[in-house]
């Protein structure tokens, strides 16, 4: 019998396993690149969650938007280089702490998030349209027990 055909007892029964469901139901809720375009200006996902993020909590420092990101160090950095260069954030010296700075949404930057938020909304609202308002309730609460911020 060829190795691909030997049965296996820990083969991971992929619609059971959460970590896959989880992945997929991100996909489905996650603005695309296709969508993510606003006049000239087009942001990759990881930026839109970068500029989401401060217009969320604002003025951070890279280790807080790492802290509220799932991110790394070096795709954080970088992403604030590109929306900075386009007037999308400004960055300022963090109080308190000469070694790094905060960064902020600019006037770009707003009205960028302000055409974007519809969009956000819409997807959501799709998606989670086949819960019913009491099943929404306890999944919001479920996933807000399982990914704490």
């Amino acid at each position: 019998m060829a190795e691909s055909e030997k049965q296996r007892g820990g083969v991971i029964a992929l619609e059971k396993f959460l970590p896959y469901r989880v992945a997929r139901l991100d996909d489905r809720l996650l603005i695309k690149n296709s969508n993510l375009h606003v006049g000239r200006y087009r942001l990759t996902t990881k930026e839109w969650k970068i500029l989401s993020i401060i217009a969320a909590y604002g003025p951070l420092t890279p280790a807080e938007i790492r802290r509220r990101s799932t991110q790394d160090k070096s795709t954080i950095s970088w992403s604030i280089k590109r929306l900075e260069r386009r007037a999308f954030l400004v960055k300022k010296p963090a109080l308190g702490d000469g070694r790094t700075f905060q960064v902020a949404l600019g006037k770009a930057g707003w009205a960028y998030y302000d055409a974007i938020v519809p969009k956000a909304r819409a997807l959501e609202r799709d998606v989670l349209k086949a819960l019913t308002p009491v099943e929404l309730k306890e999944f919001r609460r479920l996933v807000e027990k399982l990914t704490p911020i």
